[in-house]
């Protein structure tokens, strides 16, 4: 069997750039996350800005947060799922024209977990890498829900 070497370059380096996409993905949205939630942290902490600006002003930044938290799971989602279908494909050629080497096994069919896996994952210290910034993800937009919905509930109950 005649090998297609840049048959197998070409699937290598759609792996590799899926890989790093999804790498950049997940520390440029965590990197954005934690400044948002930094942003929360300076506005509750200062005495400078009345109680009705501050739960105004978290009220914005808050759901600014929840809404980049939804953004930035789908994304990694999906570009998790593309380097799975890339991670296959490689596989799939590198086993063709390599029969007689050890043949590479395919990993899970999603990288995916289901959002109740996930946290189960979680409880009991099975994370992958990939599992881990999808739950640090779920965990920001939680908190970020969660800083909207007091900032309204302060906001109606004291301030307004």
């Amino acid at each position: 069997m005649e090998v297609d070497v840049e048959k197998i370059k070409l699937v290598q380096s759609l792996r590799e750039y899926h890989h790093k996409a999804l790498w950049e993905e997940e520390k440029h949205f965590t990197w954005l996350l934690s400044i948002i939630f930094s942003a929360i942290v300076i506005i509750l902490s200062t005495d400078k800005i009345s109680l009705s600006d501050k739960a105004i002003i978290i009220i914005g930044v808050s759901f600014v947060g929840v809404i980049l938290s939804l953004i930035a799971l789908k994304v990694l989602r999906n570009e998790s799922d593309n380097f799975q279908n890339a991670l296959h494909n490689y596989i799939i050629e590198y086993n063709k024209y390599f029969p007689s080497n050890k043949q590479l096994e395919f990993a899970s069919s999603s990288q995916n977990k289901s959002y109740f896996n996930l946290f189960l994952s979680g409880i009991r210290g099975k994370l992958t890498t990939r599992d881990a910034f999808q739950i640090v993800v779920l965990l920001f937009g939680t908190i970020f829900m969660l800083c909207t919905i007091g900032s309204i509930f302060i906001g109606f109950k004291y301030a307004w």
